[in-house]
C-alpha cells in the first residue's frame, strides 16, 4: 500500500516557514506543539477492541476481525514492528472494510510515532477517504495537522484541525482541538482569529482544566499582540 517516501529530517520539520514578523508566534507553536498533539491523538484501545469484537459478521468478516484483532493485540503489548507489518496486511488484504479502514489509521498512528511522516501522511489519508469509523477521524485530522505543520505547509494544517473540530468525539476533544487551532492560527499571523478562540475557551466553564490553562497561556501571548479592549 505504502509508497517509497522520502524521510522527514528533524532538521526540515524545524524549518520556520513564516516572515519575521511572525517569528515569536510560530517559536510558540512549535515549543507547545508536541504536548498538545499528544493529548489529543489519545488511542483508546480497548474501547477500539470491543468495537471491533461486537459487530455483526460473516466468514470473511470475521477473518478480518481476527486479523486486526491480531495486530492490535501486538499494537497495545508495544510489539511496533509486528503490529506495523500486521496492520499493513490487514490494510492491503481488507481494503474497503472497516477494519482495513481502522488498520490505515493505525499504521498512519505508528509510522508518526516513529516519525516517518510521509508513509504516516498516506496511510492516514487513506484512512481519511475511506474511514467508517468516526471515532479514529478527529484524530486523524490532528496527526495529518501536525505533519502538514512540520512540512511549513500552515493553510493546509489549519484546514485539518476544522476538520477535526467538526468530527470530535466529545466537548473535551473539541476544546483541546480548539487550543491547537489557536496556535496554529496564532502562528499563521491570525492573532485577531486565534484570540476569539481562546476568548471563547476562556469563558466556558465545561472544558477541562488542562484546556483552561492553555488558553490562558496563549492569552497572555495574544496580549502582546493584540489590543487587550479586543478581549471580552
Amino acid at each position: 500500500m505504502l509508497k517509497p517516501k522520502k524521510k522527514i529530517t528533524k532538521k526540515e520539520i524545524k524549518r520556520d516557514p513564516l516572515l519575521e514578523t511572525t517569528f515569536k508566534a510560530q517559536t510558540y507553536l512549535k515549543k507547545n506543539r508536541a504536548s498538545v498533539t499528544r493529548i489529543a491523538i489519545g488511542v483508546a484501545v480497548v474501547v477500539i477492541i470491543a468495537y471491533v469484537l461486537i459487530g455483526q459478521n460473516r466468514t470473511r468478516n470475521t477473518e478480518a476481525r481476527t486479523a486486526f484483532g491480531k495486530a492490535l493485540v501486538a499494537y497495545a503489548s508495544n510489539d511496533l514492528d509486528n503490529a506495523r507489518l500486521q496492520f499493513e496486511f490487514v490494510s492491503d488484504e481488507y481494503s474497503g472494510k472497516k477494519q482495513g479502514a481502522m488498520a490505515d489509521y493505525y499504521l498512519g498512528k505508528i509510522l508518526y510515532d516513529q516519525n516517518d511522516f510521509s508513509a504516516a501522511k498516506l496511510a492516514l489519508e487513506d484512512y481519511i477517504k475511506s474511514s467508517q469509523v468516526e471515532l479514529l477521524t478527529s484524530n486523524a485530522f490532528i496527526m495529518l495537522s501536525d505533519i502538514y505543520v512540520g512540512e511549513g505547509d500552515l493553510q493546509t494544517s489549519i484546514k485539518m484541525v476544522k476538520n477535526a473540530i467538526k468530527s470530535a468525539s466529545n466537548v473535551s476533544a473539541k476544546a483541546g482541538q480548539q487550543i491547537i487551532l489557536a496556535e496554529l492560527l496564532l502562528g499563521n499571523d491570525q492573532a485577531t482569529e486565534s484570540m476569539k478562540i481562546v476568548d471563547q475557551l476562556l469563558t466556558d466553564d465545561t472544558i477541562p482544566t488542562l484546556v483552561k490553562n492553555q488558553a490562558e497561556q496563549l492569552a497572555g501571548k495574544l496580549l502582546a499582540l493584540v489590543p487587550p479592549q479586543t478581549f471580552k
